[in-house]
């Protein structure tokens, strides 16, 4: 989180300083982006710059709380809606997903985070109660609403695999957008090649005895 001097600044202040930072990180990655730039396009001092934020890193990670809907909450929201049906759920995620990070106005911030940013670092944005601990994968209370709302029963899934389940869901996901924004895929193209995954992992790629 920004300093407190940071909120003290009037509402039309803190939005410049955002959208200087959003330009900045669409330009370059977290590591190659550069206070210089930010400070000179919003005639700061660097002494100014590190009386709202710690460094570089708290700048990016408010930046991307302040643009970024809750992934987590996204797919509860798609699993509620498909009556926790995993695999239309995981389609109505993806299309939410793809619509936010195709937005114009953020493309090429999502783009540069996905190509650019690291495994680690990326988990840790998405999942805020991360930020400041070791721990990996999705908080037991998102993992307790995922086995209130999804049919696991019906799966060959056991409770105690939902955890990793899931961090291999996440994992295609990611590895989805890195190559959309690699190789310049419309959101039709990104969406049509995560349901091919979730088609090989719901029916499986071995033929059935006829």
């Amino acid at each position: 989180m920004p300093k407190p001097t940071f909120h003290h600044l009037s509402q039309e202040r803190q939005q410049e300083i955002l959208d200087v930072a959003l330009q900045e990180f669409s330009a370059r990655s977290l590591h190659e982006a550069s206070v210089g730039n930010i400070t000179k396009e919003l005639g700061l001092s660097r002494a100014s710059f590190y009386k709202y934020f710690e460094n570089m890193e708290e700048l990016y990670s408010y930046l991307y709380h302040q643009i970024a809907s809750d992934s987590h909450s996204l797919l509860l929201d798609a699993l509620k809606e498909s009556k926790g049906d995993l695999f239309k759920g995981m389609q109505i995620y993806v299309k939410s997903m793809t619509k936010e990070l195709f937005d114009p106005r953020y493309h090429g911030f999502y783009r540069s985070m996905f190509l650019k940013i690291d495994y680690g670092t990326l988990t840790k944005l998405e999942s805020p109660h991360q930020m400041d601990t070791k721990a990996e994968g999705p908080s037991p209370n998102f993992l307790e609403e995922l086995a209130k709302t999804i049919h696991y029963e019906e799966l060959n899934l056991k409770k105690e695999e939902i955890r990793p389940f899931f961090e291999f869901l996440t994992e295609i996901t990611h590895e989805i957008f890195k190559k959309a924004f690699f190789y310049d895929w419309s959101p039709e193209e990104a969406e049509e090649a995560f349901a091919i995954r979730l088609k090989w992992i719901e029916k499986g790629i071995r033929k059935e005895d006829e």
